[in-house]
């Protein structure tokens, strides 16, 4: 599918250069986060490969004047509606990775949880917006990251933005079905779009507990692998293992808020727990074949990365009954409802009387590659430029 965008063809007609792809993230991907730096790096590697004449840059108004199509990623960050303005000024083709977290679900899970001191001040910095500003210009040097952020802090204008997003895109590649229609719901609109599947690393189908076992000297745990907060339901993951006889094993920073960080580690203390903050890919793969089961009992998933991650090492896996990790995980694994403790010990203790066994894995390597991604990828490019190619010749554009 890339190979008329690397020959410089549109359906088999000659154009005058070869297509020209710019891909574009928020301005702090190697800074923070994890799961759209993987997405958005190995998606540009592969497309190379295919031969697609793609950059990126993660600047808010790069000039954009020779390419031909612009690749956005990430709604959930205001980087992107400034981008995506910037582009449409110069009337380029837009498509749009979404990686939709719903910052609505986000508060409110949040505001669950119950807030400290800390958190009551931090929710006062973000509203009063000299304290804001205030805040801002002290941690981000350049005006124009500060503009960014400051647009994130505020949840309604972040909503009408994203929305405007939608409704400016060409084209739309959601992780999922499910996300598409996630996106439907909260939005009121869906743009013409593409399921566009993860890939994921066989690096894990060669991890070894080795590595983890020289450092902790323990294996057969559950392990849970994600950012510590609301979101991922860590808390009540801690409360299902109590009394277990199962160690527990968290990998990920702490989030926010600051509540919740102090309730999962009071939690904590009534069970085997071990907290191992953010851990480098290669102690990350060793404890996924370190593991017996993994679990991620979250609310809400763009794709749910680690699960495939721990699978592909050998682990037996527990997820959130919700519709991606349906749509993706079949029937390889156990599901539990994120709202019930009971349920969430339930599928871990079934998960892990389970013998290992390497279907769900080779699942995963057959339907979840980059490259296969990165072959959709650039069929949707094709379709849009092809479009527009078409318009152009009626007289539309």
């Amino acid at each position: 599918m890339g190979g008329d965008l690397s020959k410089g063809t549109r359906r088999g007609r000659k154009v005058a250069r070869p297509v020209k792809v710019l891909m574009q993230n928020r301005f702090d991907m190697f800074d923070t986060g994890y799961g759209d730096r993987v997405h958005f790096l190995n998606l540009y590697q592969h497309l190379k490969k295919l031969g697609v004449d793609v950059d990126y840059s993660l600047e808010l108004t790069p000039d954009v004047s020779g390419y031909d199509l612009i690749h956005l990623f990430n709604i959930s960050r205001s980087d992107t509606y400034f981008q995506m303005q910037h582009a449409k000024k110069f009337n380029k083709n837009v498509v749009l990775t979404p990686i939709n977290i719903s910052v609505k679900l986000v508060a409110d899970l949040a505001q669950r949880q119950g807030c400290g001191a800390g958190d009551r001040l931090a929710a006062l910095v973000k509203k009063n917006r000299l304290m804001r500003e205030m805040a801002l210009a002290i941690k981000f040097r350049r005006p124009a990251h500060r503009r960014v952020k400051s647009l994130e802090y505020d949840t309604n204008k972040l909503f009408n933005a994203q929305k405007q997003i939608l409704q400016n895109i060409d084209y739309m590649c959601p992780g999922s079905a499910a996300e598409a229609r996630i996106i439907q719901e909260s939005f009121g609109l869906l743009p013409p779009y593409k399921v566009v599947h993860v890939g994921i690393d066989n690096f894990f189908t060669l991890a070894t507990p080795d590595v983890f076992l020289s450092k902790y000297g323990f294996s057969d745990f559950v392990l849970c692998v994600g950012l510590v907060s609301p979101l991922k339901n860590q808390l009540a993951l801690i409360k299902a293992l109590q009394g277990s006889g199962l160690k527990l094993v968290i990998a990920g920073a702490f989030g926010k808020p600051a509540t919740y960080i102090r309730k999962c580690r009071d939690a904590a203390q009534q069970g085997d727990v071990v907290f191992l903050g953010h851990v480098d890919r290669a102690l990350l793969a060793s404890a996924y074949a370190a593991a017996k089961v993994h679990v991620l009992p979250s609310f809400s998933e763009t794709t749910g990365r680690a699960t495939f991650e721990a699978a592909l090492a050998g682990a037996t896996i527990v997820v959130s009954d919700i519709p991606v990790h349906r749509e993706y995980c079949r029937d390889f694994v156990e599901y539990c409802d994120p709202l019930a403790i009971d349920s969430i010990r339930s599928a871990i203790l079934k998960a892990f009387a389970k013998s290992r066994t390497p279907d769900f894995a080779a699942f995963i390597q057959k339907n979840y590659s980059w490259e296969k991604m990165a072959h959709t990828v650039a069929g949707v490019y094709e379709k849009v430029l092809s479009k527009k190619l078409a318009l152009s010749k009626v007289g539309v554009m």
